[in-house]
């Protein structure tokens, strides 16, 4: 076991000047590659919440959103202002969870770096669902949203939708 000490030691003290030196040299040293980008970690929240808008679960489908009264959502000319207002909202939207709509993603996410700790996402989203009088209702939604690194994780502080 004090060997492997010693070892784990020397490595370090050896990356050390591995390091320093490539540095004096001018050769660029990165750090290792974290587990995901902030594109792909957007992304996989991302395809949770159009799977929990097709569960119709209100609370699973707002989680990434910022729990605070800022928040502004917009949706075609309706403004939204706050999680609280959200959540009441897209309730309704839903029906209390008795909606039928289904959601599909028409296109993959694009992704824009506004800064460090902001990101842009765009995409398009279709739904189905029936009508009042039975008949389908086709429509094609495209949002934006901005997301901002906090120290809960990515969450959107901005979105509007329109169809």
């Amino acid at each position: 076991m004090k060997f492997q000490a010693q070892c784990k030691a020397r490595v370090g003290r050896w990356y050390f000047l591995i390091v320093s030196v490539a540095m004096m040299a001018g050769l660029t040293v990165t750090a290792p590659a974290s587990a995901a980008t902030p594109e792909e970690e957007i992304r996989a929240m991302s395809n949770e919440m159009l799977a929990a808008a097709n569960e119709h679960n209100v609370d699973k489908h707002l989680k990434y959103y910022v729990k605070e009264p800022d928040l502004i959502f917009v949706y075609n000319t309706k403004k939204v202002r706050g999680w609280d207002a959200l959540h009441v909202q897209q309730t309704a939207w839903w029906g209390n969870g008795k909606t039928d709509a289904v959601y599909t993603r028409e296109d993959q996410p694009v992704f824009q770096v506004l800064s460090p700790d902001l990101m842009l996402e765009t995409a398009s989203i279709g739904s189905v669902r029936t009508q009042a009088d039975g008949k389908q209702l086709r429509s094609m939604t495209i949002y934006s949203a901005v997301w901002q690194k906090r120290p809960e994780g990515w969450r959107i502080v901005y979105c509007h939708e329109s169809s």
